[in-house]
């Protein structure tokens, strides 16, 4: 859906939704006989898009997953001002469909002039990929952290494969220093960077109910991102629960920004929720 903002940046006023038209209809992803959990669930397609100029022709596309793990990306045919979907295209590598584990939102940014796109890969570890047209891409290896380590998601103790994936990226610079850092939306029985001490995992056993968005501070470079171990947000020092399967979290420059980016963050009550950089800091388990 598209929101149309008919205030400023700085005092948004958004319209009500309408939903985004592919060839004069609404476009909608249903999972049909691909489903994990349960026969209803094969009228749930668990679209997880970003919006981003993935062709370079100046104009917002959009790239998305879904619930089989795949990445496909539908070009702007329109203008700026009136977007218009083409027909979804897959993303290919080294011949092959980028794949991935569900429900997954990618982070993608354009860093001089190459794309880096993040994504959880088969073995729901943080995958980073560059972009070599626009319906390919190449390795970029896995992402880590300070110490080299690989970065995951999943809590071994008791996650099943359908709650494999499910993260929300999102790349911003929320410190201001030059360089993209990573945020996250989890679930609340995710575990990153590791199933033995993760958040908010490592958290919730002790039963705290954190808003399960965590900020990963990039201590290397936007090209080669070497990412300190993550802090989960409060708001105004305490725990605030968004709920259990999903988040998805997006730095923006929405209302007073002068400090930097602010956040914003839907939520599966279908409530998308805005939080001054202020009202936020990080907390760890140790």
């Amino acid at each position: 859906m598209f929101f149309k903002n008919h205030g400023t940046d700085a005092e948004p006023v958004f319209l009500e939704g309408e939903y985004m038209q592919m060839g004069g209809e609404e476009f909608c992803v249903r999972a049909g006989y691909y489903e994990l959990q349960s026969p209803r669930e094969s009228c749930w397609g668990y679209l997880c898009p970003t919006v981003f100029d993935w062709n370079g022709d100046g104009l917002y596309d959009i790239v998305f997953s879904y619930n089989e793990g795949k990445y496909m990306y539908m070009p702007n045919i329109g203008t700026a001002t009136n977007p218009i979907l083409g027909t979804p295209r897959t993303i290919f590598i080294d011949g092959m469909e980028l794949y991935g584990v569900w429900r997954v939102r990618p982070a993608i940014a354009r860093i001089g002039d190459r794309v880096m796109m993040m994504i959880m890969d088969g073995e729901n570890a943080l995958h980073i990929y560059w972009q070599t047209s626009d319906t390919t891409v190449e390795d970029g290896g896995k992402a880590v952290l300070v110490d080299g380590k690989f970065i995951t998601g999943h809590n071994n103790r008791e996650e099943t494969n359908v709650q494999f994936g499910r993260g929300k990226f999102n790349f911003v610079d929320w410190d201001g220093d030059g360089v993209l850092d990573l945020l996250v939306g989890t679930i609340k029985r995710s575990s990153y960077p590791s199933p033995e001490r993760g958040l908010p995992e490592s958290r919730r056993v002790l039963g705290y109910t954190g808003m399960q968005v965590l900020y990963f501070h990039n201590e290397g470079t936007s090209t080669e991102p070497r990412y300190a171990y993550p802090g989960q947000f409060l708001v105004n020092g305490k725990d605030k629960a968004l709920g259990a399967h999903s988040n998805a979290p997006v730095g923006c420059m929405l209302g007073e920004t002068s400090e930097g980016p602010n956040l914003v963050v839907g939520v599966e009550s279908g409530k998308f929720m805005f939080f001054h950089r202020s009202q936020l800091s990080t907390v760890t388990l140790f």
